[in-house]
């Protein structure tokens, strides 16, 4: 190692990710912090999760993960009116210490530079453009873990994601689509594309096959599991009855019982502050059982991410809108449907040879026309499938752990 590169234990602040709510954020923390300790045993960390009402709930999780954290900003806070408030002054101060006690940024903001029609102004400037502009101004080492860039439709987005970008010794993307997308803003920066971190998430399968035998009384083989999104549910309408998010997962749940399977929904966000089914996938969820009660159950207990792919990885195949639950199913060896809303959902599919196997949620007449072929296709190669996906880990393992290596030299210096 060149001199001038720190070798011990680093601290590291890592941003973009919440421990409460949307289990895709701690399934990522904890691959990510156990990659890096096996690294670099020692390491420390403090993660920045998200401000406001839920932020006790975050505080309970810490514990339970037995991690630090700290509130983080939020763009409104820089607002003169803000100011006058002694609460977001302390909350200001207290972050920026905790950037200036660390050796590195370590970004997770896992969709960053997102224009329309998925994003807009407010979330380019509150995230990953203010953590990189941060670590700038206190001259901390900035380095972002794979994730997904884009749609970068705007040139505003363009602006800010090639003032960032090209500053990244190495661009690491989630995907293919996402390397074409950086590639084509950055000719010729090096960028590469590598799996999802959550791929080597730890799971039980044991635990999670005697969770639902003790829970719900379904036997080994004889279920399926559907994971409901609230990202779709808010994009497809508005929220009623006639939902068609929920619609189409209740005529799912049917076509598995007439198929001779009982149903697990198992939710990837509950939120005890914001019960809403625009931004709680229990809540939707829970429209869902009551739309299609026969052999369905619901997990209603707020379980980690591990737990979570114990259950998914217990089921006989998985139909999933979030995309942690399909990271969750392809790493365990569960077959599964993508109902996709972002590109993102292509790229893990992809990488685990089951591409044909996703559809765009968000176009009803899609799901109306072919969501029925894939579900016989899947149910038909369940088998042959599910021996391709054990066959494919050791290969994405293998990248996440190349990719893991590469961020360690990174943050090195």
């Amino acid at each position: 190692m060149s001199a001038g590169k720190p070798s011990g234990p680093l601290r590291i602040l890592i941003t973009g990710l919440c421990l409460q709510g949307n289990k895709g954020g701690p399934a990522l923390g904890l691959s990510i912090t156990a990659a890096l300790k096996a690294r670099m045993p020692g390491t420390t960390f403090v993660f920045s999760v998200p401000s406001g009402a839920e932020f006790e709930h975050e505080e309970r999780w810490s514990h339970h993960y037995g991690v630090d954290i700290v509130e983080d900003t939020q763009i409104r806070d820089l607002h003169p009116v803000g100011w006058l408030s002694a609460p977001r002054r302390a909350r200001m101060r207290k972050w920026y210490r905790a950037l200036r006690s660390v050796d590195a940024v370590l970004d997770m903001t896992a969709i960053s530079y997102v224009g329309p029609p998925l994003g807009g102004v407010k979330g380019i400037l509150s995230y990953r453009h203010k953590y990189f502009t941060s670590a700038r101004l206190y001259r901390k080492r900035f380095v972002a873990w794979t994730q997904s860039y884009g749609p970068l439709s705007t040139p505003l987005v363009r602006f800010l994601a090639r003032r960032d970008l090209k500053r990244q010794a190495l661009i690491c993307c989630r995907g293919d689509d996402c390397l074409a997308a950086v590639q084509q803003l950055l000719p010729g920066h090096p960028a590469r594309s590598y799996p999802d971190i959550a791929v080597l998430l730890e799971h039980d399968p044991a635990g999670g096959v005697k969770y639902v035998e003790d829970h719900f009384g379904f036997a080994p083989g004889t279920w399926i599991s559907i994971s409901p999104s609230a990202v779709i549910y808010a994009k497809t309408g508005q929220a009623d009855d006639n939902n068609p998010h929920v619609r189409h997962l209740a005529d799912t749940c049917r076509l598995a019982h007439d198929a001779g399977y009982k149903v697990v929904l198992v939710p990837h966000t509950k939120r005890p502050g914001r019960p809403d089914p625009r931004n709680c996938d229990f809540a939707v969820a829970e429209q869902v059982l009551a739309a299609a009660r026969d052999e369905v159950a619901l997990v209603e207990e707020d379980l980690d991410p591990i737990q979570l792919k114990s259950i998914i990885g217990g089921a006989h195949i998985h139909v999933g809108g979030r995309y942690h639950s399909i990271v969750a199913a392809l790493s365990t060896g569960v077959p599964c449907i993508s109902l996709s809303w972002h590109a993102k959902y292509l790229d893990i599919m992809r990488q685990y040879g089951l591409g044909a196997f996703v559809i765009n949620a968000l176009d009803t007449k899609e799901l109306e026309d072919g969501f029925l072929d894939l579900w016989r296709g899947l149910m038909n190669r369940r088998d042959e499938l599910h021996a391709q996906l054990c066959n494919t880990q050791d290969t994405v393992a293998e990248a996440a752990n190349e990719n893991a290596d590469l961020v360690v030299e990174l943050l090195r210096g």
